[in-house]
């Protein structure tokens, strides 16, 4: 019987969750769920769901998930490096060209390109957004014909990164269940998960920065919202448990964001020794300090600058931020972490998965 998979489920949202979403997010406020797990994502991913479902897999490939905002970007970083043999002089190269995120491109909601489309102050911001935006929905017009791979490339479509030559580095956000059912069978996978008070917060973050992601909502609207799983990706346990469960596959390497920042070099080695790498002690400390937060941030390879300069960013933001744990101090009032706690409590009941909030150093 074959594993391809000819139809997948989702639903509409009910009216009160789609009124709250569409009140938080009034951009890309148009969402679906999968029937499995009410898994919520931009309705535009509907269109590629058959292709990342049966993306062509090879043994060679090297996939990074995880939950948004726990890490992704630094462990893509020190995945590519650790495979690739310490070759800092084509990590110039930029990240969404070495390690495409799967699903972007059906993360541009529909509604945003309509209105883009319809506006017609023309303002030098708006132009400059409805170029990129055009660039989105044709994503071979980024790059030219000739061969310039430093060039920013921010989304690639399922078949294009399938196209790719092996080996491949592929970076999603998915359920497994929704990924190529013989990912693991097949392919290397590397899963970060970070505690989900700093994702919360770094999550909200990350929807003030992205025009098309743009919150309207406070700190604690949205905190609400992700503890009822009423944002993108939501919800957040089913995935981080469902990755614990698989801890133990000899393909798959399973790490915590907190351990990583409390001593990242023997995470380091973690990941060489799962990739069938060897380092000595001077390469692991030359990695160290290229991935620290002060250089990543200022990475023009990784820090989506670009972005930026296109206009898709707020100019009053950074893709990349603190990059702590234990932020979620400065923004969580004690009756708020009360109820997160309750949260975190009700979810736990059924699994040995514990996290880190606060550490004493951090790299």
């Amino acid at each position: 019987m074959s594993s391809r998979r000819s139809e997948i489920d989702f639903q509409p949202l009910p009216r009160d969750v789609q009124r709250r979403i569409a009140e938080a997010f009034p951009i890309n406020r148009s969402m679906v769920k999968t029937e499995k797990e009410g898994f919520i994502i931009s309705s535009n991913y509907k269109n590629y769901a058959k292709d990342v479902y049966n993306f062509p897999l090879n043994s060679t490939d090297v996939w990074v998930v995880t939950f948004p905002k726990s890490g992704t970007t630094w462990t893509q970083e020190q995945v590519w490096l650790l495979a690739n043999n310490l070759d800092f002089e084509s990590a110039k190269v930029n990240l969404n060209n070495r390690f495409p995120f799967l699903e972007m491109a059906g993360l541009l909601p529909e509604e945003a390109v309509t209105m883009i489309q319809n506006d017609t102050n023309n303002t030098c911001e708006t132009v400059r957004v409805k170029e990129i935006a055009k660039k989105w929905e044709n994503p071979h017009k980024i790059l030219p014909e000739q061969d310039n791979s430093s060039l920013f490339k921010p989304i690639a479509t399922p078949k294009e990164i399938a196209a790719m030559p092996s080996p491949r580095f592929v970076k999603t956000h998915l359920p497994f269940y929704l990924l190529p059912p013989k990912l693991l069978r097949t392919c290397k996978v590397v899963y970060v998960a970070r505690n989900p008070k700093d994702v919360c917060v770094s999550w909200y973050y990350h929807h003030k920065l992205i025009k098309f992601q743009e919150t309207k909502a406070s700190f604690e609207e949205f905190m609400n919202l992700f503890i009822n799983d009423e944002v993108m990706f939501s919800p957040y346990w089913p995935q981080v448990k469902a990755a614990w469960s698989l801890r133990h596959h000899p393909n798959f390497l399973f790490l915590f964001y907190e351990d990583m920042k409390s001593d990242l070099i023997p995470q380091l080695k973690k990941i060489s020794a799962f990739l069938g790498k060897q380092y000595n002690d001077e390469d692991y400390k030359i990695l160290k300090h290229h991935l620290i937060i002060d250089s990543f941030k200022k990475n023009p390879a990784v820090n989506n600058s670009e972005l930026q300069k296109f206009g898709f960013f707020q100019t009053d933001g950074s893709f990349i931020r603190e990059g702590k744990t234990g932020g979620w101090r400065n923004h969580f009032t004690p009756e708020m972490n009360v109820r997160f706690d309750e949260w975190i409590e009700d979810n736990s009941k059924d699994t040995s998965l514990v996290f880190k909030y606060d550490l004493e150093s951090q790299d």
